[in-house]
């Protein structure tokens, strides 16, 4: 994306440079060094500009793909533009001492240790309390309200309410092959029965 300009006046610059290194005992060196001068200002106005051109690209690029809607695009340009981040192996960790661990393999294992203490909890329960809580009763009417099929009408608002471009749930279903499959799909979700 350099500019051609950009290249041709770095070249002149060069050249300038050169030539009023060799000129330094020599009568035409002021001219030699107002033409670096000169060049030397044209190389820094192009690469601003330059810059300020691909700055307002970018950017204009970034707004197209948020006006349609797709996220992830606009993402991946911002991540592109901010550069790498710190991944989470290069942070350090301690031990249950207050060691730094330094091995991935450590740290690994240190994470396995933290997250089975955090939640594998021992609980003890006595089985007569669990005996007195009573269970949960729902009464006929709203049993079979909930076990209505849904009308076919709101299933296919649903699905195209569903947003593009998401983890698919626990079926593994993304919301992109659910509309495609339009009627005949809606209908087949409609009549499934957990």
């Amino acid at each position: 994306m350099v500019d051609r300009r950009i290249n041709a006046a770095c070249g002149k610059e060069s050249q300038s440079i050169h030539r009023l290194a060799r000129s330094c005992w020599e009568k035409d060196e002021e001219n030699f060094k107002s033409k670096y001068t000169v060049l030397a200002k044209l190389v820094k106005i192009s690469t601003e500009k330059c810059q300020k051109d691909h700055w307002e690209l970018l950017s204009l690029e970034i707004e197209h793909v948020a006006k349609r809607h797709d996220t992830a695009t606009a993402y991946a340009i911002i991540r592109r533009l901010c550069g790498t981040s710190i991944s989470s192996r290069d942070i350090a960790i301690k031990d249950k001492n207050g060691t730094m661990i330094n091995n991935s393999k450590d740290q690994l294992k240190r994470w396995e240790e933290y997250f089975h203490e955090t939640f594998n909890v021992n609980i003890v329960v006595n089985p007569s309390l669990l005996q007195q809580v009573a269970a949960m009763r729902i009464d006929q009417q709203q049993q079979n309200r909930h076990d209505k099929v849904p009308p076919i009408k709101e299933v296919i608002t649903v699905i195209d309410q569903m947003k593009n471009g998401k983890a698919s749930g626990i079926d593994d279903v993304p919301a992109e092959l659910l509309k495609a499959g339009g009627l005949p799909l809606a209908l087949g979700v409609s009549a499934f029965r957990f």
